[in-house]
């Protein structure tokens, strides 16, 4: 068993080089939630590592049986590393505005120091993503010299009563109190199957 724990471990460090991962996880890419997820199982972490999980990969390795079923298939390979990523499906709302994407991930390894990259294992991943209207009221005050750009007409002044942000799309947006709103998304991705 330790020597299962031992290789996956160097599994996670190798896949979590391969993707850059910052200290914290990254579940806004699908490279980043496999990376997150072989962090987990290298620290045979049996609470985390299936929040990364979800459908059929859950099902399959979302307990510890699972778990060191996945790390026997990774035994035999060693210098470990995130493959291609390929966008295969998109569902998108109303506005055309993508709430769903499907990837798959490739996990290549060796076995062997000689022996060329091939693929152990594909991981399906699902990336949700939400968007939320947030508002800003901007700062009111005295005259602010905005721009615009040309498309509009370049530098204008904005008397009091109206706000400007500067850097913000030229900035002047409208009369105090009225709020303007933009749209924030946000994307979480989880796997929904490993094979």
């Amino acid at each position: 068993m330790k020597h299962v724990m031992n290789r996956s471990f160097g599994f996670a460090l190798a896949l979590a080089a391969s993707v850059a991962l910052s200290a914290c996880d990254n579940t806004a890419t699908p490279q980043g939630v496999v990376g997150a997820a072989a962090k987990a199982l290298a620290k045979n972490d049996v609470k985390k590592f299936p929040k990364f999980l979800t459908g059929t990969a859950k099902e399959k390795y979302g307990d510890l049986e699972g778990m060191i079923a996945l790390q026997k298939l990774l035994k035999p390979y060693t210098a470990h590393q995130v493959g291609e990523t390929k966008l295969v499906a998109t569902t998108s709302d109303d506005h055309g505005r993508p709430t769903l994407r499907n990837y798959t991930v490739q996990i290549v390894g060796k076995q062997g120091t000689d022996a060329d990259l091939s693929q152990i294992l594909v991981a399906d991943v699902a990336c949700t993503t939400d968007y939320r209207v947030e508002y800003d009221h901007g700062t009111c005050g005295p005259a602010s010299v905005g721009y615009s750009g040309p498309m509009y007409g370049g530098n204008y002044v904005s008397g009091p009563g109206y706000y400007y942000e500067p850097g913000v799309g030229g900035g002047f947006y409208g009369p105090c109190g009225v709020p303007f709103a933009h749209t924030v998304e946000s994307t979480y991705c989880l796997i929904s199957d490993v094979e």
